[in-house]
């Protein structure tokens, strides 16, 4: 629809009031005559809601712009002040920190650069000595490279530096620091790492579980048979053997997972391809995954409200997830406990069901019982293998199957292989490596 516009010229013409009256209202009836204030005022009248909206835009954008550089140089001249004080007194002085460290991100450019960060690591040990300073968004981070110092950290001075750095993955996916490997040092990591080692890793608790690794190893293979078996009835050619085409990655993540769920809480939680098995085993590589991955708000904390990737998000839901399992276990737990089902052969969540009735420490973060049971079964449920490790079982299985029909070697070299394949760190699992394979004639 076309707008209409009924401009009045009068003898006096000018250009320019002209184009600035159709500019002010195009659907209005614009009059010009010699009276040059009562044209503007009724230009800017009409115009003024939009302008005056504008101009509020660009006054707050540049006073906010005025106001963060002046903060930020108020910051590094203090910061300047500061260390210069203090290298000229002597006294409190610093490791030196790198050069090259940006506004607010600091060093995070140089890390992510497409050289190894161990390398970066090096040159700047050259250049700074062995001890020195970077800065990893708002946050210092001290570099240790020599052996006389990494022993005055951590064996001469461990307690200054036995705190944990915070983080969003585990404050979601940990039940806020209770999980006790990522908690701060205080009195609830103390008295949570006591019972640990006393209660659940003791020798004698890891050698009443040694029976659980056979039988789960022994399971999976009859489970493979009777695959075979049945895909061989089930063909009409009775002179070929069909063979089964097994998966050993997935085989033995599922050994692995069974053996772990049994320790834990005492059933084999993974039944082959059962929607339940599979969404455990899919929360399981969330975790994993969402632990190791960098988030800007760990380093730069008031951008936490960006939740740039969605990563905060995902940590959520995988933490629901989790919950979710834990918490049936438990509940399943307690009720075999108040109607005495409960079995001789204790779990670990029987073994902290125990314990907790006295309750944990009255000092430091208070958790409930329920939270710290579930955060304790659930560390013990991530098995950490090295690359190493993870190349070294294949290698192992390659090597046994020359040996594999050998009459004397039976199941051994695969129990063997096994037991090379579980986690060599017994303060995150409980497949400690004294359980050991004796092979039968």
């Amino acid at each position: 629809m076309s707008e209409r516009v009924d401009c009045r010229v009068f003898q006096n013409e000018d250009v320019q009031r002209f184009q600035t009256s159709l500019v002010c209202n195009a659907s209005a009836s614009v009059y010009i005559d010699n009276n040059e204030e009562d044209d503007m005022t009724l230009c800017r009248s009409r115009a003024s809601p939009r302008l005056a909206a504008m101009e509020f835009f660009l006054s707050f954008m540049t006073a906010a712009v005025a106001i963060f550089a002046f903060l930020l140089f108020l910051y590094y001249a203090v910061r300047m002040v500061s260390s210069g004080q203090r290298d000229s007194t002597g006294k409190g002085r610093e490791a030196p920190e790198a050069a090259g460290a940006w506004p607010l991100m600091g060093h995070l450019h140089l890390l992510g650069g497409p050289e190894l960060p161990y390398k970066i690591l090096g040159a700047m040990a050259d250049k700074y000595g062995p001890v020195f300073t970077i800065r990893l968004g708002v946050h210092r981070a001290l570099v240790v490279s020599n052996s006389e110092m990494v022993k005055e950290c951590f064996t001469t001075n461990d307690k200054a530096f036995s705190n944990r750095p915070k983080s969003i993955a585990v404050e979601h996916m940990c039940y806020n620091y209770a999980m006790f490997g990522f908690s701060p040092y205080g009195p609830y990591w103390r008295e949570m790492h006591k019972i640990t080692t006393l209660e659940l890793l003791s020798n004698h608790r890891l050698a009443t579980f040694n029976h659980i690794r056979e039988s789960e190893v022994k399971a999976s293979i009859k489970n493979i048979y009777e695959q075979w078996v049945k895909k061989n009835n089930s063909t009409s050619a009775s002179n070929y053997k069909v063979p089964v085409v097994v998966e050993m990655k997935r085989w033995f993540g599922d050994i692995n997972l069974n053996l772990i769920f049994r320790i834990v809480a005492g059933k084999r939680f993974v039944e082959g391809d059962t929607a339940e098995g599979e969404r455990c085993r899919k929360s399981l590589r969330d975790f994993f995954e969402l632990m190791g991955v960098f988030t800007v708000a760990d380093t730069v904390p008031f951008l936490r409200w960006l939740d740039l990737g969605g990563y905060e998000k995902a940590m959520k839901k995988t933490a629901k997830e989790l919950d979710c399992v834990l918490q049936g276990w438990l509940e399943e737990h307690k009720h075999k406990r108040i109607s005495g089902e409960a079995k001789a052969e204790q779990d670990f969540m029987d073994v902290l069901l125990s314990v907790l009735d006295d309750g944990v420490t009255q000092e430091g973060p208070k958790f409930d019982a329920d939270t710290i049971n579930k955060a304790t079964c659930l560390e013990e449920e991530l098995p950490e293998r090295s690359p190493e490790q993870q190349k070294q079982s294949p290698e192992e299985l390659r090597r046994a199957y020359r040996f594999w029909r050998s009459p004397h070697v039976k199941g051994v070299i695969l129990m063997s292989t096994m037991e090379g394949n579980q986690p060599r760190q017994p303060t995150k699992s409980s497949l400690v490596a004294t359980n050991h394979v004796k092979s039968q004639e």
